[in-house]
C-alpha cells in the first residue's frame, strides 16, 4: 500500500505512522503541503493521512497553499480512497465535503471527520 501524509509543521511526528508502515512493507511518503504536492499521488496513492496544524482550514489569506491541499483531499475523496484526517485534516474532510468550518472565540476540541464509507482498513 502506499500511504502519502500531510504534515503541517516541522515538528509534528509522524513516526507511528511511519514505524507501523515500516512493519507492514507499506510505502510511505511524507510531505509538508506548503512545499507542494505531487498531483501524480492521486494515481497511485491508497491512503492519504492529513496530520493537524497549527493553522485553521479556513486561514487561506495565511495559508495560501491550502487551496491546492483542499482540492487534492477533494480529488482523493471523489476517487474513492481512503482518507484519514486528524485535527485539521478532519477540518478539511468536513469542508470540502460540504459542511464549512468556520472560527469561533469559544474553545473548542478537535473532532473526527468521516467520509461515510465503511472501515477497510485492517493493520
Amino acid at each position: 500500500m502506499k500511504i502519502v501524509v500531510f504534515r503541517h509543521f516541522s515538528f509534528d511526528d509522524p513516526s507511528v505512522i511511519a514505524s507501523w508502515s515500516k512493519h507492514a512493507g507499506h510505502e510511505l511518503i511524507v510531505q509538508d503541503p506548503a512545499q507542494g504536492i505531487d498531483k501524480k499521488w492521486l494515481k497511485t496513492l491508497d491512503l492519504l493521512v492529513i496530520l493537524g496544524g497549527p493553522m485553521s482550514v479556513c486561514q487561506e489569506k495565511e495559508h495560501p497553499w491550502l487551496i491546492e491541499e483542499k482540492a487534492f483531499v477533494k480529488i482523493a475523496i471523489e476517487m474513492k480512497k481512503k482518507v484519514l484526517g486528524i485535527c485539521l485534516g478532519a477540518q478539511m474532510i468536513s469542508e470540502v465535503l460540504g459542511d464549512p468550518y468556520f472560527q469561533t472565540t469559544k474553545r473548542k476540541l478537535a473532532g473526527m471527520a468521516s467520509t461515510g464509507r465503511k472501515n477497510t482498513m485492517h493493520g
